[in-house]
C-alpha cells in the first residue's frame, strides 16, 4: 500500500492528501478490506469500514482486530465505565489522549502493546499474552489471563478465517 502512496506522489505529482485518498480508494476495493469489514459487521461494529481500514495500518492486524472486538465490539466511539475510550478502550489518564480516528486509535493500541511487551519484536505467544494481560490491568490477575486468552483465540480464528490475508 505504501508503494501506491509513493507512486501517486512521485509520478503523478499528487499532494499527500490526494495520494492518501487514492490509497484509501484502492484499499476500500480490496478483498482484505471486504473480509475485515464483514467480520467487524458480524460483531456489531457501528463503523465496520473505518475499523477495517484502521487495522490495516498495524503490524499485527489479526491481533488488533481481535482486541478491538473484545474491548468494544469494534466501536471507535465507545466509552467504558472506568474512563476507557475508543475502539481499543485506552485509558487516557494512564497513557495519552485517545485519537478520534480509528486508524490512529489502532496505532496507539499497538504502540501500547509493544511498550508493554518490552518493546521487542518477539511475536511469541507468551510475550503477546503478557502484553495483553498488562494492557488489561495486571499479569497476576486471573481475569486478565482470561482476557488475553480470549483475544489470542479470536485473533487465531480471524487469521484462519481470512487465510492470513489481513
Amino acid at each position: 500500500m505504501c508503494a501506491v502512496f509513493a507512486i501517486a506522489v512521485s509520478v503523478f505529482g499528487a499532494t499527500k492528501s490526494y495520494a492518501s485518498d487514492i490509497m484509501m480508494s484502492v484499499l476500500l476495493k480490496s478483498p482484505v478490506h471486504e473480509v475485515a469489514s464483514d467480520i467487524y459487521a458480524r460483531y456489531g461494529s457501528p463503523s465496520p469500514n473505518a475499523m477495517a481500514i484502521a487495522i490495516t495500518s498495524t503490524e499485527k492486524p489479526h491481533l488488533s482486530m481481535a482486541q478491538s472486538i473484545i474491548e468494544s465490539a469494534g466501536n471507535p466511539s465507545a466509552v467504558g465505565l472506568s474512563g476507557e475510550e475508543g475502539g481499543w478502550q485506552v485509558i487516557p489518564d494512564c497513557w495519552w489522549p485517545v485519537p478520534k480516528k480509528p486508524r490512529d486509535q489502532a496505532v496507539q493500541a499497538q504502540t501500547i502493546l509493544s511498550l508493554l511487551g518490552n518493546g521487542g519484536n518477539d511475536t511469541s505467544l507468551m510475550r503477546m499474552q503478557t502484553a495483553l494481560r498488562k494492557y488489561n490491568g495486571s499479569i497476576k490477575n486471573q481475569k486478565t489471563r482470561v482476557y488475553a486468552d480470549k483475544v489470542l483465540q479470536l485473533a487465531f480464528s480471524i487469521a484462519v478465517e481470512t487465510g492470513g490475508t489481513l
